[in-house]
Formats: C-alpha cells, structure tokens, sequence
C-alpha cells in the first residue's frame, strides 16, 4: 500500500525492491529445477522466462527512477558502413 507521503522515487524504489524479490524467487527456482525436481525441463524454461520479464521490469523501473532524478542521459550513434547501403528499390 502506497503511504501518502511518498515520493515518486519512494514508491519505484519499493517496486524495485519487489523486482529484485521476485527475480530472486525465479532462480530458487530454476536452481531446484536444475538439481532434478523438472525431468521434463518446463519448470526450469518458465522460470528463466519469468527471470527475463522481471529483469526487463526493474530496467525499466531504474530507468523511470533515473528520469525523475535528472540522471536520465541517451546517446544515440548511427554508424553506417562504407559505400552507404542503399534500403529497397531496385536498379532496373
């Protein structure tokens, strides 16, 4: 429950916080599976998929928190190859 003096940093931090719990609970997980509870392997794939979606969840929440700090930087380089590949068309 979101106390009503908290700050936007608090409450991402808190959400963060459950990432982290989670992602922690989704390698039990995968370690249980792994020492031979999953014959099958199912257990083992679903949880390093939770794995994933809860990594990419807290990025974003770090990210949100970086934002709203200020420290939110994005640097963006387009390198293209010699001779400039050309995209669709054709030369005939």
């Amino acid at each position: 429950m979101k106390k009503p003096d908290a700050t936007p940093q608090d409450f991402l931090s808190d959400q963060l916080a459950l990432c982290t719990e989670a992602l922690r609970e989704s390698f039990e997980g995968v370690r249980a599976a792994r020492a031979g509870q999953d014959p099958n392997g199912y257990r083992r794939v679903a949880e390093l998929n939770g794995a994933i979606a809860i990594l990419a969840a807290s990025a974003n929440v770090g990210l949100a928190v970086a934002k709203i700090n200020g420290e939110f930087r994005q640097d963006i380089t387009v390198r293209r190859g010699e001779g400039g590949a050309k995209s669709g068309g054709s030369n005939g």
